[in-house]
């Protein structure tokens, strides 16, 4: 998989931007500045009105855009696909930047025509474009996941997390099977491609190609949980399709009756449906959760407080048993009469055995146990 890339392969570097005019001229200079392997610039304004068409007018003929009324990302990619000519994609989000040899890399990672997509974690900086010292996703899968689809489907926790968009590389290949982005990714098209390139290919894993950059008016951090909420059930149901359809047209056994029961998406909808059934409207309860759930301030009318919440955000994991113990009491003494415990977080439960003893003493619901433990008061 690392072998030099065949002498014909080119690299499109597809750029979607929107309203980016601060950001966009660096991230073309990064993708211009590639050496090594064929490449070719596209770029996808869709629908900028702050100067950013103006800004590309000076690279010239060295880049190709394309103008199109604003309808979100999966359209601008679906189009800057279909303009692009490479054997290799990387879509780069007009605030993000390449770095040198991404494309030479990803032409290699890709020269293996069993791969669907190579990825990578990402260093992160600021609107200036100075590190902040994190980095974006550096616990990533990698090799031949086919197996694990097939079993616990397309997007089960063995098989992600993915990068942002500009974190990836994609083989043509894998694109002209599912290509277009269909409407429901205004937003995070990244997910639509991550979450279907472990069930075509391998997927491989290189070290740093690109920057992320954090601002402040990154797009996908506006949403609210309702709306991360609808997305997630209506992603999986998407994908999940895409892929039991393939394999069944392309004769691979799959388990589809297993794959709700490894899906976060589903997990969640239990997680939700738990507590709305076991928590009245109109009370609080904590959620421990490791702040992955993205659930904040209220849910369908129950209000939701993060266990060991600091400034109204989850403040971290407890630093001992005692600290969990403590911050239990807290919340009893401020009336808080139900814990939510929810599955990214039952390693709690061997942790903090202090913790679960006090919880134990609780009366602990029957409602969604693969998903969430839920402990109340004895007249819940």
């Amino acid at each position: 998989m690392s072998g030099a890339p065949a002498p014909q392969a080119r690299v499109s570097v597809v750029i979607s931007c929107f309203n980016y005019v601060r950001f966009v001229a660096p991230a073309v200079a990064s993708a211009l500045d590639q050496r090594g392997c064929e490449v070719e610039v596209v770029v996808v304004d869709d629908g900028s009105s702050d100067g950013s068409v103006e800004a590309l007018g000076t690279f010239g003929d060295r880049i190709r855009v394309l103008e199109k009324p604003n309808e979100g990302q999966g359209s601008a990619l679906s189009a800057g696909y279909a303009a692009s000519r490479g054997d290799v994609l990387i879509f780069l989000d007009a605030d993000d930047l390449l770095l040198e040899g991404a494309a030479l890399s990803s032409a290699r990672a890709l020269s293996d025509t069993s791969v669907s997509k190579a990825h990578w974690s990402m260093p992160v900086v600021d609107a200036e474009g100075d590190p902040t010292g994190e980095l974006l996703d550096p616990d990533l899968v990698e090799g031949d996941l086919r197996r694990h689809v097939a079993a616990e489907g397309p997007l089960s926790e063995r098989v992600l997390p993915s990068p942002p968009m500009s974190g990836n590389a994609f083989s043509r290949w894998f694109l002209d099977r599912v290509m277009p982005v269909p409407a429901l990714y205004r937003l995070r098209a990244d997910d639509y491609l991550s979450g279907l390139a472990p069930a075509f290919g391998a997927i491989v894993r290189l070290a740093p190609q690109s920057l992320y950059r954090m601002h402040g008016a990154n797009l996908h951090l506006a949403q609210d949980f309702e709306q991360i909420y609808g997305f997630e059930q209506s992603h999986y149901e998407l994908v999940a399709r895409i892929v039991a359809e393939t394999y069944a047209r392309d004769g691979v056994p799959h388990e589809l009756s297993a794959w709700d029961r490894f899906s976060w998406a589903k997990r969640l909808a239990r997680t939700v449906r738990a507590i709305t059934e076991a928590v009245p409207a109109g009370e609080r309860l904590a959620l421990i959760d490791e702040g992955l759930l993205g659930v904040t301030g209220e849910l369908s009318g129950r209000g939701v407080i993060a266990f060991g919440e600091r400034d109204g955000e989850w403040g971290g994991s407890p630093v001992s048993d005692e600290a969990a113990l403590a911050e239990l009491e807290r919340l009893r003494a401020a009336s808080v009469r139900y814990i939510a415990l929810a599955w990214p977080a039952f390693w709690w439960l061997e942790e903090y055995p202090r913790l679960a003893a006090a919880l134990g003493d609780c009366r602990r619901l029957p409602v969604g146990e693969d998903a969430v433990l839920i402990f109340g008061p004895a007249d819940a």
